[in-house]
């Protein structure tokens, strides 16, 4: 059986190889073997984009370089690339190179828009290692009361609505965890916005019930799911971007899990109880499932 990253550096391959062909994230899972959702989390987290954005720099990069070093008619290239028509791909062109095609071929001055992903060479400098330790756990369904936005306008607008759970956390009376906290992505809506993922997020407590939910707050269940669980200290306010990103780089590649398509969400338990270093727990669950 395949590792992940054998399965990624295969997918990542057959783009370079087919790039002059239909490429959709439907075709790419099945090729593989993968869920779309699993496919476009992992590779999104690995490249630092959407899949078909990377696919779309890739392919202009190709084109670039016929445009200086081969001989084909810009329309021709325009084709290969994956364009309906050379005015689709001069658009697309000047958009990424800041020129026209008929200017870059002038010039005569080749660059990649986008070099390939080489997975052999992530980045060992990773937060990974500041996990303590990391478990598989089959848990129980969560019920949650808590504050809601989504980061279509700005990811400024998770902190603020912290800063409105703290100030009101005390409403939610009943309450089953006081040692936690829980932050959620949502990922079910999630879709790409002018220059960022744009999903919904909660900041949350665990409760017993949904009879009594204070004004302005909401209500959310996370289902009883397998979960890999990983744990380490840090500072509330730390991004955890980076600490998942290690998640999906590192971990991921070495496992036979995959992601739980059914459940496109991840949560974070932050601990209110802090250290002498303003530190307490932080345990990043991600909803998983065997190949």
């Amino acid at each position: 059986m395949k590792t992940n990253k054998e399965k990624i550096a295969i997918i990542l391959q057959y783009i370079e190889d087919h790039l002059d062909e239909n490429l959709s994230l439907d075709s790419l899972a099945q090729y593989v073997g993968y869920s779309k959702y699993h496919l476009h989390r992992m590779l999104s987290e690995l490249l630092g984009m959407p899949i078909h954005l990377y696919i779309q720099k890739r392919r202009l990069s190709k084109a670039a370089y016929e445009l200086v070093h081969g001989e084909k008619e810009i329309v021709e290239i325009a084709l290969a690339a994956g364009y309906s028509s050379q005015q689709a791909f001069h658009l697309a062109f000047k958009k990424g190179y800041k020129k026209t095609p008929d200017i870059y071929r002038r010039e005569q001055k080749y660059y990649p828009l986008l070099l390939s992903y080489d997975i052999e060479k992530i980045d060992q400098k990773s937060k990974f290692q500041r996990f303590s330790h990391i478990q598989i756990i089959e848990n129980r369904e969560r019920i949650c009361i808590g504050y809601s936005c989504s980061t279509l306008l700005c990811f400024f607008m998770i902190g603020k609505t912290w800063r409105k759970m703290h100030r009101h956390k005390q409403w939610i009376a009943n309450r089953t965890n006081h040692e936690f906290l829980i932050g959620i992505n949502d990922y079910s809506r999630c879709k790409m916005g002018k220059d960022h993922l744009t999903f919904d997020y909660y900041a949350m407590a665990e409760v017993d019930g949904f009879e009594t939910i204070p004004k302005g707050m909401v209500s959310k269940v996370l289902p009883a799911s397998d979960y890999a669980v990983f744990y380490l200290r840090g500072k509330k306010e730390e991004s955890v971007q980076p600490w998942i990103e290690s998640i999906y780089k590192e971990w991921f590649l070495k496992t036979d899990y995959e992601l739980n398509d059914a459940l496109r969400f991840d949560f974070i338990r932050y601990g209110e109880i802090e250290d002498e270093n303003k530190e307490s727990q932080i345990e990043i669950w991600i909803p998983i499932k065997r190949h």
